[in-house]
Parts: C-alpha cells; structure tokens; sequence
C-alpha cells in the first residue's frame, strides 16, 4: 500500500515541472527509495513547493513526514547570498546543513569537494607515474570537474582557476608528504625510516627520495616533516584576468537563473571545435 502512494507521490512531483531535470527533459526532482524520499531543486522557492507537495499529499492519505528525524535536512549546493536558511515542514523550521547523506551516499554545498578524486588517485603516492600518465590523470580530473557543470570536456580550464583547484601532481605531491608524517609518527615504522635516512639509502626514485624532492622543491622543513607537521603543497595560478572573473562569479552567485547557467557554459566553451554529425 505505501508504495501505491509513494508512485502515486512521484508522479504528481514530476509533473510539476520545478524541480531539476536532465537536458534530455528526465525529471531527477525526485528520489524514493523505500521511505527515504529526496528533493532536488535549482532554487529555494520551488524546493519549498515541492516540500508543502508531500506534505499536502501526506495528509490526504495518511502518511506522515517526520521533520523531527536526522534525516530530514536540506544542503544547498555552491554559494549563496541568502543568510539562515529554511525551509518548512509541517509549520516546522527545517535548517541548512552542511553535508546531507541519503543511501550512504554524501552531499556537499561545495562543488569542489568531489569523491570522485580520492578513487581517481587512490594509492598513487607510491606509484612512479611518467610525466605523460600525470598529464592523462590531470585532463581525466578536469575531465570530471567539468561534467559537473555539463561543459565539454575540451573547454577552457578557468574552472580549476575560478576555485584555485590544485591539479594531480601537487595533490599527490602532499599526500606522499603526509604519508610520510604517517610512517614518522607509527612507532612500528618510525624507526626503520629514520635508520634509511640516516644511512643515505634512499635510492634515486625512491619513495624518500622523492619526499626529500618535494619537500626541497617547496622550500618545506624537513625537520618539521620528521616531528609530524602536515604540510601543503602551494600551487600557482595564472589568475583570470578580472573581468572575466567577475562574470564568472556572478553566473555562480546567480546559478538559480537558466540564462546564467547557459551563459557561464557559453564562456567555458568558446572556440571548442564540435564534431560534426550525420552524413
């Protein structure tokens, strides 16, 4: 019987037409797993609706929406002007999270924190990567960032310039650095990595020798390292000439509105060289 209704619910949310969507017109407003329901939509306003949707629905057929569970909460995805913000259930206050989690699966308001990275790079500090496989592990990463904000994947790299995004090789680059902190602070590992340093057996190509190459290249403390310190690898930017910034920022800050989110895509994929189609 609940999941009479529950169909019954997604169809009525779809055809409503306001929540997100995918370009070729699939509704995504809506999300039921048993009775786990979640809401997606591009601004606040037509969130709310679709929230006094199920309640009115939920009280026609005697279904309940318990705004007092963990559960229910709400994330807003990028920046925002809007300060404390609610929403509503049952005449009660719903308040912004910084992280929702539905199926085990975690959402961020910030567009950048991606779990798509860690997989990409998982257990890459100890691999010896040739200058072209980073260069591959890059384009596939900004390959990624990319198909979020549906650009093609050979349009410009202002995204990573817009966030200061580091590329590959520093992220990997500091996690060597910090699996390094690791061994030093293991009382397991301590010792055997201060006996190689002391007798200069690191190899060329070794993984202490390019710790020591890092930490060299980047002007870091090799004493601090050794006490535990975690330390950041600082990558440079070529910054956005001003201009440009600011129109970028302001489609995300306005993100809400279509002619933006068309607008922002336009800029990123200014002179890509489309493939051509048919006979």
């Amino acid at each position: 019987m609940y999941n009479i209704y529950t169909q019954e619910l997604f169809s009525n949310i779809k055809a409503l037409q306001i929540g997100t969507s995918l370009p070729n017109g699939l509704q995504t407003c809506i999300i039921v797993y048993a009775d786990d329901i979640l809401l997606l939509s591009p601004t606040l306003r037509n969130l709310q609706t679709l929230i006094d949707h199920c309640a009115s629905f939920g009280k026609e057929h005697g279904l309940k929406f318990n705004q007092a569970k963990t559960k229910t909460q709400f994330v807003i995805s990028g920046p925002t002007k809007i300060k404390s913000l609610t929403l509503t259930l049952n005449d009660c206050q719903i308040s912004q999270q910084d992280t929702l989690t539905h199926l085990r699966f975690q959402w961020t308001k910030k567009k950048n924190h991606l779990c798509f990275i860690p997989k990409l790079l998982y257990g890459l500090e100890l691999v010896d990567l040739t200058k072209s496989e980073m260069e591959y592990l890059d384009s596939q990463a900004r390959a990624c960032l990319k198909s979020l904000f549906n650009v093609s994947k050979r349009s410009k790299n202002d995204i990573h310039r817009l966030y200061s995004i580091p590329n590959v090789c520093s992220i990997i680059d500091e996690r060597r650095l910090n699996l390094l902190r690791q061994l030093v602070l293991n009382e397991s590992t301590k010792s055997y990595i201060c006996f190689l340093l002391s007798t200069h057996t690191n190899v060329e190509f070794s993984f202490l020798d390019k710790c020591q190459r890092i930490i060299d290249l980047n002007d870091i403390s090799f004493t601090e390292t050794l006490f535990g310190k975690r330390h950041r690898i600082i990558q440079c930017f070529d910054q956005l000439p001003s201009d440009i910034f600011d129109k970028y920022n302001d489609y995300i800050q306005n993100w809400h509105v279509y002619d933006n989110r068309v607008a922002f895509k336009a800029m990123l994929e200014e002179h890509v060289i489309r493939a051509r189609t048919g006979i």
